[in-house]
């Protein structure tokens, strides 16, 4: 007869193990948006969302991409931004939803490998409720980046690969090379799935072999969506820059801080902070494959390799990169969370307490975070409203680049991302002459100019060939420092 705890621990199977997975998938969106919804309302959390929102805004206005707007990567993300404003207007809460869906998406694809790898329902709960967790526990999570997109298209072909061995590869590679037309780091993710294919065709025989059509047709299902874009360029944009985008600037484009060995630093720590306690069981998972079944290790070794290489290699250690490490981790490491969460239950028979009270301690930070936070820019837009007259022009500089769309004004400049004009290490790589991109937008004269009081083109305002410029209204500054508003005096 089961005790009391073995029966306990089996609830989860017992609600889980049958259900079809349009309950799962609404399952896992109901969690995505308890987590998330709090980040529906700000205008900001992170610049690079604000410059895919005004690129898009820019599409539907008839501008050509990589020509008159203009920003360092493929089109994807541009055009579903522009999809999603045509559907539902100048908001941008519609993007925040449509990322928890697909953070919802990534979820269910995580709980479904799970399950494929041979999983428990209870270990396939535990990795979809983690992937959801992990993704909506930093602000660099919660902002529609382009993590968020290709993640759930990349999981999807690991669900592919694993449950379908015998052509599952070639629906992989095309949802991986549909992911690259949002960034192009998939590639890597292809190559880890196609080498663990080789290594299984190599071994394995009958069923769980996969087939050679599939290792052949793969590379070419890959390049498809691409070989597609390519001949549909000349509709939206520039072909020739995208091309230099996507082959030229990689080897030239560097984080402006890479070289410092201190950053390098601290973005492990980070790392270690945020995901040691996924980490360190993912990484006992993989010996313990290792130990027993060792054709078994190899997706989670050349996976995780993969995009840790993604993640190191181009020298910029941004945040939002380390999301693409979330779902091999939550998939690997499920087996041996259940095993860990069933220790401590033993150990701790409170432990299920001390969860939901840190549950509940990160939704209220979040919460607190996004929706009593001042929302600076809405603010300096609500001001600059009473005197703006159509024609009128906003410059903002970055991390205030969505005041423009919020006012539905016009760019001042082809490049929608300011740090391109401000970063030295974004000049150098781009070739783009920040000092003379600035005194054109000034040339302009702009009624408005909204800058950090560590602008890096102050002294050309401040000047005397822009001395009809003054500081008007002072404003937290997003990330500290000031924000200072500027209103042009002169004609």
């Amino acid at each position: 007869m089961k005790n009391s705890e073995d029966v306990r621990q089996n609830t989860v199977s017992g609600l889980f193990g049958g259900v079809s997975g349009f309950v799962l998938s609404l399952f896992y969106i109901v969690v995505s948006l308890v987590f998330r919804w709090p980040s529906f309302f700000p205008s900001v959390i992170d610049h690079d969302e604000s410059t895919y929102i005004l690129v898009a805004r820019e599409l539907l206005g008839g501008a050509r991409l990589y020509d008159t707007v203009w920003d360092n990567k493929p089109p994807g993300i541009f055009l579903l931004f522009a999809v999603l404003q045509y559907l539902f207007g100048q908001e941008i809460w519609p993007v925040r939803v449509f990322g928890t869906l697909a953070v919802a998406a990534t979820a269910f694809f995580v709980d479904r490998s799970v399950r494929a790898l041979g999983g428990s329902s209870r270990e396939a709960l535990f990795g979809g409720l983690t992937t959801a967790l992990l993704f909506s526990m930093h602000r660099s999570g919660l902002a529609a980046n382009t993590e968020l997109f290709f993640l759930p298209l990349i999981v999807a072909g690991v669900w592919l690969l694993v449950a379908f061995p015998r052509f599952g590869l070639l629906g992989t590679a095309f949802l991986c090379g549909v992911g690259a037309l949002f960034k192009p780091v998939t590639l890597f993710d292809f190559s880890a799935f196609w080498m663990v294919g080789l290594m299984a065709w190599s071994v394995r025989c009958g069923a769980a072999r996969p087939a050679m059509i599939a290792l052949i047709g793969a590379p070419f299902l890959f390049v498809m969506p691409y070989l597609t874009l390519f001949a549909a360029m000349p509709l939206l944009g520039d072909r020739t820059e995208l091309l230099r985008i996507l082959f030229v600037l990689p080897g030239r484009y560097r984080q402006e801080y890479a070289e410092v060995s201190w950053f390098l630093v601290g973005t492990l720590l980070l790392f270690a902070v945020r995901f040691a306690w996924i980490a360190i069981p993912f990484v006992r998972r993989v010996v313990t494959l290792w130990q027993k079944e060792r054709g078994r290790a190899m997706l989670p070794i050349f996976w995780s390799a993969a995009v840790v290489v993604t993640i190191f290699v181009p020298g910029k250690f941004f945040d939002h990169y380390f999301l693409h490490l979330i779902p091999a981790l939550a998939i690997f490491a499920a087996p041996e969370l259940v095993r860990l969460w069933d220790k401590g239950s033993r150990v701790a028979p409170r432990l299920l307490w001390v969860v939901g009270l840190l549950l509940t301690s990160l939704f209220f930070i979040q919460t607190t975070a996004f929706l009593f936070a001042p929302d600076i820019p809405r603010r300096i837009a609500a001001d600059i409203v009473p005197a703006l007259v159509p024609g009128d022009t906003v410059f903002a500089d970055e991390r205030l680049q969505i005041i423009p769309y919020l006012l539905g004004t016009p760019l001042t400049n082809r490049y929608a991302h300011p740090t391109l004009l401000t970063k030295p290490a974004h000049n150098r790589a781009l070739g783009v002459d920040g000092e003379r991109e600035m005194m054109v937008i000034l040339a302009k004269k702009p009624h408005y100019l909204v800058i950090g009081d560590r602008f890096r083109f102050r002294h050309l305002i401040d000047s005397s060939r822009a001395a009809d410029y003054r500081v008007v209204a002072r404003y937290p500054g997003i990330r500290g420092g000031e924000t200072l508003l500027y209103r042009r005096e002169g004609p």
